[in-house]
Formats: C-alpha cells, sequence, structure tokens
C-alpha cells in the first residue's frame, strides 16, 4: 500500500497497512524482530489529536507587530497652532483622538492566529525653545469656547518664556511624539515588545506682546 494513503480506525487512531510481498526470495519466518506472519501488519500512527504548532506563536506575534499601522499625532495648540503663541501666555496642548486610541493587527498560519495591539501611553512635546521636554500620560485636554484663557491646561500644557524672532525662519521646531506599548496574545500564550513611536513636526512661531501704558490713564 503506498505511503500516503493513511486509513483512520474507529478508535480514532490513524495508520497503514502494510504486507510484505518478497516474491519468494525469502522464507517466512523472522525479518528483523518482527515476526512474519504472511498476513498484513497495522502501523499505528497514534491518536489523532490537535497538532501542535509548526510556528512559534512568539514569532508569529513579531509578523503582527511589523503589520501595525500607527498614525502620527495629530497636533493640536492653543492659540492655534497655526496661528502664534505668546510669551508668557498658558499653551494647551493636545492630539485629536483619532490618532489617541488602540490599533490592532493579525498574522496567523493554518491552526494559530496571533493578536497584536498597540496602545497610545503618552505623549512628549520637544516644543523647540531649549526647554524640558513637556511629558503628558494622556492625549491632554482641548481647549474649548468656556476654557479659561487665562489658566493653564489641566494636564498637558506649555508656556514659552521667549519669543522665536531669533531662530531660523522665525519659528522653533518642535517635534510631538506619542508612544506606544505592544502586547500580544494567541494559541493560549502571551507577550510584550518593546515600545513603538511616532512623530509629528510643526513650525511654532512665538510672538511677545508689548503693553502700552499711557500716564494718567485710568482701567
Amino acid at each position: 500500500m503506498p505511503a500516503s494513503d493513511v486509513l483512520t480506525l474507529d478508535n480514532g487512531h490513524k495508520g497503514q497497512w502494510y504486507e510484505l510481498d518478497c516474491g519468494g526470495t525469502f522464507p517466512q519466518g523472522n525479518f528483523g524482530s518482527t515476526p512474519l506472519t504472511g498476513g498484513p501488519l497495522w502501523a499505528d500512527f497514534g491518536s489523532v489529536g490537535k497538532p501542535t504548532p509548526v510556528v512559534d506563536p512568539a514569532v508569529l506575534a513579531a509578523k503582527a507587530v511589523s503589520k501595525l499601522e500607527l498614525p502620527k499625532p495629530q497636533v493640536r495648540m492653543s492659540p492655534v497652532e497655526t496661528s502664534r503663541q505668546v510669551v508668557g501666555v498658558p499653551s494647551w496642548l493636545w492630539v485629536e483622538r483619532t490618532s489617541w486610541a488602540p490599533v490592532r493587527s493579525t498574522a496567523e498560519v493554518p491552526e494559530v492566529m496571533v493578536e497584536a495591539t498597540a496602545t497610545p501611553s503618552s505623549m512628549t512635546w520637544d516644543l523647540g525653545d531649549g526647554s524640558d521636554p513637556v511629558v503628558c500620560r494622556g492625549p491632554g485636554t482641548p481647549y474649548g469656547p468656556d476654557s479659561d484663557p487665562d489658566a493653564a491646561s489641566p494636564d498637558c500644557g506649555h508656556v514659552f518664556e521667549r519669543p522665536s524672532s531669533e531662530e531660523p525662519g522665525g519659528v522653533f521646531h518642535a517635534v510631538v511624539t506619542a508612544h506606544w506599548s505592544v502586547a500580544w496574545s494567541g494559541a493560549g500564550q502571551n507577550g510584550t515588545f518593546p515600545d513603538l513611536v511616532t512623530r509629528s513636526e510643526l513650525p511654532v512661531k512665538v510672538v511677545e506682546v508689548q503693553s502700552l501704558v499711557v500716564a494718567g490713564a485710568g482701567r
């Protein structure tokens, strides 16, 4: 019987029937340690069960991570980022919620599928003015019509201490970095990968507003 002809018995075992045909050259008896009875022999392949994955799930997870399409931060500021920031006036910093949400991807082979999830964890704002980067643990709070114009952002803001007029092009070059924590699960296993980052860059113009004091003028 050809080796490809695999049969399954009622007891759930797979195997093949073999019958030795020596063409009359060898007498019936012992061939190695197996008695030759002249009849067919059943070669058992073992119990039928779930196949063992041939791919390490962690390797498959790495492929799923490589397929993640992470958005760049959609940066917003108040005053509006396309306008001008003012020295000494609190600037509110945030990113649009569409760029602050988990992103998922999968990779699979027969019998095994792994899902990778990247979750935004923090934002780093390097505003290019020489100050320490601002690290925000969330997307930041949008400035709204009811927000106090003199108040600082409750969770993500900055105050510029000098104008950008002496910088090349008259602007600071800001870099905003989103940090993503990465985890995976599948095939009864789970794990993590090093954080991923995405970045956006933007010019920030900062001006200084001079106050004019007029003698004898009241408030």
